[in-house]
């Protein structure tokens, strides 16, 4: 998981209770990328890169990299492993010297009001 500072936003996976496999990625920005993890709350096994042989490209656009990556990387959601007890906890935020545009966030978020507090 992935926090914001500033807008209340963040990204996250949801793992099955039952499987413990991600199920699918939370976003509050609503891109519509595939993978919308930032890269911040990613990491990969090495051995991934060798029969994939991934490519990444700084012309593709702001906020696309990351998505373009997994693209070539995994074939699913369902391929990631999720860490920081199941994505329930913040370990990474993007820390900016902005004002808060609270204009992006819908109060209340229960989902986020709780995840607030697993820091």
């Amino acid at each position: 998981p992935v926090g914001y500072r500033g807008g209340g936003h963040y990204e996250r996976c949801l793992v099955n209770p039952q499987t413990g496999r991600v199920q699918s990625i939370v976003e509050k920005t609503n891109t519509k990328r595939q993978y919308p993890m930032d890269m911040a709350g990613l990491a990969y096994h090495t051995s991934l890169l060798w029969p994939r042989r991934p490519t990444f490209s700084n012309t593709w656009n702001n906020g696309q990299q990351e998505d373009r990556f997994l693209q070539q990387l995994i074939d699913s959601v369902e391929d990631m492993e999720p860490l920081a007890y199941n994505c329930t906890h913040f370990f990474v935020w993007h820390l900016q010297t902005t004002q808060p545009d609270w204009a992006l966030k819908v109060w209340p978020d229960p989902e986020y009001d709780s995840l607030r507090n697993m820091v």
